[in-house]
């Protein structure tokens, strides 16, 4: 069973204004119980401010 969905998308927005933001680089790291800790550099968002993970 795969509990992770095929295609996660992020939308990198300014706080302000609404406006997307492009060029941002993000780090995530996912927490794991047993074993070690995952960690991922996502590449730059695009001009509509969109990161998408496949």
């Amino acid at each position: 069973m795969n509990i992770f969905p095929e295609l996660i998308r992020i939308k990198i927005c300014d706080l302000d204004t609404g406006k997307p933001i492009e060029r941002i680089v993000l780090k995530i790291r996912l927490y794991a119980k047993h074993k070690n800790d995952c960690n991922f550099i996502l590449p730059p968002s695009d001009q509509n401010g969109c990161i998408e993970v496949k």
